[in-house]
C-alpha cells in the first residue's frame, strides 16, 4: 500500500468549519484530508466524498480529499478491521501525493456548509431529466472519475465480456434493490417489483429480437421473480454475492433501517462492500443496462466511462 492509504485516524474534527477554522493553512498549502465514514451505507459514503472533495477543491486545489473507511457500526459495514483505513482496498487514488505534507481527519456527515454553493446530489429525475444529467450530479460523478477508480473486479469484467462473447447476444444489466427500501426511501417510486420488470421487458422486446439479462439484486427471492417474467431469455447473475432470502420476515429492522444489505452481519468487511462494487461492475460492462434510483445508481455513475445505462423509479 502507498504511505498515505493505511494511516491510522487520530484527532477528528466534528466538521468541515471547525477544521478550517483551527487550520487556517489549509487555504494554501498542499495536504491530506482524511473524510472518516459516518454511519450511513456505502454509495453515500462515496457521494459525502465528492461534496467534501468539491468543497475542498475551489477554497484549495491543493487539498488531496480522501475517504477514510474505518468504524463499522449499525449502517456501515463496510471496514476490514485488519486494516487501519479500507478505503483503499476498494479504491486507489489518481494523483501524486508529496510524502512530506500535513493529514488531517473530518467527519463524513449529511451537514452541508452551504447547499446554495455546493449542493448535494440530486437523487431523481427533474424536468425530464435522467439522474445522470442533472448538473450537480455530473458534476459529483465527474469528480470521482477525476481522483478515483477501482482496485478491484478484473475476473467481473472477463466474465461479462465472456458472455457476450460466447453467446454473441445483447446482454443487459437489470437491477433492483429490496421492495422494502424502496418505500422508505420512495421518491415516488413504483414499488412493485413484477411491475417494474414487465415495463423493462416490453421495451426491450420491442428493441431487441432476441438478448440476454444479467440481473443484479440484493434479494434472492427476486432471481426466480425475474425468471418466471423474462421467460425466453438466459438470466445471468453473480452467484458467489451474498444476499438476503426475501424482502419481507425478521431479517429486516422495520422502523429502524431498511436496507438490507446491513442485515448480512456474517459478511462484515470487505466481503460485503466489494460485493456491491462487484454487481455495479457487472452492471456498467453489459451493452446496457438499468438501474433503480438508489445510491446503487449513484455507485454506477462515479465508475462509468460510458454512456450505457439509464436510471428508472
Amino acid at each position: 500500500m502507498l504511505w498515505y492509504e493505511n494511516i491510522k485516524q487520530e484527532q477528528i474534527y466534528a466538521n468541515l468549519g471547525n477544521l478550517l477554522n483551527e487550520n487556517p493553512n489549509l487555504y494554501t498549502d498542499e495536504c491530506i484530508v482524511f473524510c472518516v465514514n459516518c454511519d450511513t451505507g456505502f454509495g453515500s459514503q462515496l457521494t459525502l466524498i465528492t461534496q467534501y472533495g468539491l468543497y475542498l477543491e475551489k477554497i484549495n486545489p491543493k487539498i488531496h480529499c480522501l475517504g477514510h473507511f474505518s468504524n463499522n457500526s449499525c449502517n456501515f459495514k463496510y471496514h476490514d478491521t485488519s486494516y487501519n483505513n479500507s478505503f483503499f482496498l476498494y479504491f486507489k487514488y489518481l494523483k501524486t501525493i508529496n510524502e512530506n505534507i500535513k493529514y488531517y481527519f473530518v467527519n463524513l456527515s449529511s451537514y452541508v456548509l452551504s447547499d446554495n454553493e455546493y449542493p448535494f446530489i440530486q437523487p431523481q429525475s427533474i424536468d425530464g431529466l435522467n439522474v445522470d444529467d442533472i448538473e450537480i450530479n455530473k458534476c459529483h460523478s465527474n469528480y470521482f472519475k477525476e481522483n478515483f477508480e477501482l482496485k478491484i473486479g478484473d475476473n467481473v469484467i472477463s466474465n461479462i465480456n465472456n458472455i457476450k462473447k460466447v453467446t454473441n447476444l445483447p446482454l443487459i444489466g437489470i437491477h433492483l434493490r429490496s421492495m422494502l427500501q424502496l418505500i422508505c426511501h420512495s421518491y415516488g417510486r413504483d414499488s412493485n417489483i413484477e411491475s417494474k420488470l414487465i415495463k423493462i421487458k416490453n421495451t426491450l422486446d420491442k428493441k431487441y429480437t432476441n438478448y440476454n439479462v444479467f440481473f443484479v439484486t440484493d434479494v434472492s427471492s427476486y432471481i426466480e421473480t425475474v425468471k418466471t417474467i423474462f421467460t425466453e431469455n438466459t438470466i445471468y447473475y453473480n452467484d458467489f454475492i451474498s444476499r438476503i432470502k426475501n424482502d419481507t420476515g425478521e431479517q429486516h429492522k422495520v422502523g429502524h433501517y431498511c436496507d438490507s444489505v446491513i442485515n448480512l452481519e456474517e459478511y462484515t468487511g470487505f466481503k460485503l462492500g466489494s460485493d456491491i462494487l462487484y454487481d455495479c461492475l457487472s452492471l456498467i460492462n453489459c451493452d446496457y443496462y438499468y438501474v433503480s434510483v438508489t445510491n446503487i445508481a449513484f455507485i454506477t455513475s462515479y465508475i462509468n466511462k460510458q454512456n450505457n445505462g439509464v436510471h428508472f423509479n
